[in-house]
């Protein structure tokens, strides 16, 4: 599921235009609307698309691989994290780089974190069924001292979605605190923030800790990928870094108090990242031996 999803994101966001998409009417079925009926069209060719699939919101959704002033697009998946797993549905948050060359030959570079949203079809492949649109970042106010600390530190590295979130003041203090005080044990890479993460807690109606500016991942630390078995001993030190920093709940490949501790804990969706949340009401988990 998570190669259906990353393969998705690189199809929709590479391609070439014969003319910006700004400049492109109608006529030509490929104006800005049409680019983004034009990027779901590139996954039914590439035989990604699950039947039935709302092509119309799927357009919309794929709005941030659309780049009006550009000739070309390049993406690459720089992550693809679970963000969600039953029996007959998934999330992979793919956390995704787009370089673009504009009207001169001019490149920039760009990053979108895209949750998508995928089934199985009957032949037993994964296919996509939506991509969920993010929702919006608060408007108008000045980054905290914490959020301005964050993204001034060479000890996190953030995707361009994360680090609007941080910016824009989706992320609440606290949080950034932990993450603060783990980047001062370890060197870390958050994957997502808010945007691109589930608004509710995969197949519930319970508003995520992500949705509410307390929670963040991590997918790589001290430059060694969560997800490797290899890099158990610095994850979990980094797990219990997290809570000695004030998280009050901390998931990841392994489970450091074991199925009775509250604080700690680990499924398969939580294999291949770290989650550090603060949920209201609860204690920090504090150092621990």
């Amino acid at each position: 599921m998570k190669q259906a999803a990353a393969r998705a994101v690189e199809v929709a966001g590479t391609w070439a235009a014969t003319a910006p998409q700004d400049e492109r009417g109608p006529e030509d079925g490929a104006g800005l609307e049409g680019a983004g009926e034009a990027l779901v069209e590139r996954l039914a060719a590439a035989d990604l698309l699950a039947p039935g699939a709302d092509r119309t919101s799927l357009a919309a959704a794929l709005g941030p691989l659309v780049a009006p002033d550009a000739l070309t697009a390049a993406t690459e998946v720089v992550y693809p994290q679970y963000g969600g797993l039953t029996a007959d549905a998934a999330s992979v948050m793919v956390v995704a780089r787009q370089e673009r060359r504009g009207r001169q030959g001019e490149a920039s570079q760009h990053g979108a974190t895209l949750d998508v949203r995928l089934s199985p079809s009957p032949d037993g492949a994964w296919r996509v069924t939506a991509v969920q649109p993010p929702a919006p970042r608060p408007a108008g106010a000045a980054p905290s001292p914490l959020a301005l600390e964050v993204l001034a530190s060479p000890r996190v590295e953030l995707p361009e979605d994360a680090a609007a979130d941080v910016r824009a003041g989706a992320v609440g203090d606290e949080a950034l605190a932990v993450l603060l005080g783990l980047a001062a044990a370890h060197e870390v890479a958050v994957s997502v923030a808010r945007t691109g993460h589930p608004a509710e807690v995969f197949g519930t109606d319970r508003l995520s800790n992500h949705t509410r500016g307390r929670a963040l991942d991590v997918w790589r630390v001290d430059g060694r990928l969560v997800v490797d078995p290899a890099s158990l001993d610095v994850v979990e030190a980094a797990m219990r870094a997290a809570g000695a920093a004030g998280a009050t709940e901390v998931g990841g490949p392994v489970d450091l108090d074991g199925p009775a501790g509250p604080a700690f804990f680990s499924d398969d969706l939580h294999a291949d990242h770290l989650h550090l949340g603060l949920t209201e009401g609860e204690e920090p988990i504090g150092p621990t031996g």
